[in-house]
């Protein structure tokens, strides 16, 4: 922590949003860097074997980073809405 007001004011200006209706919309993005954090590692491996093996997803292409990024998070999307989201209910139901 440091200990100088204006490092503070700074640090602190960072982390709150000067719009405050913004801050449900990074909600929603910051509940699937979870699932894809667990996604895209599996999802690489994949498009590294398509294009070993059939040249598809040619890794120089920036076309390839983009179809990744949304593969990525369209995946995260549906393991986050139709896992974690069920399962934290259920043991939050389960629990109380």
């Amino acid at each position: 922590m440091c200990k100088h007001s204006a490092c503070n004011g700074l640090f602190s200006g960072m982390v709150t949003s000067p719009l405050p209706h913004c801050g449900k919309s990074w909600a929603a993005f910051g509940d699937l860097t979870y699932a894809s954090y667990l996604i895209h590692f599996p999802l690489q491996i994949v498009m590294h074997g398509l294009f070993k093996r059939y040249a598809f997803f040619n890794p120089d292409q920036p076309a390839t980073l983009i179809a990744f990024v949304i593969s990525t998070y369209a995946l995260a999307y549906l393991t986050y809405r139709f896992f974690e989201l069920p399962a934290k209910n259920y043991l939050r139901d389960w629990l109380t």
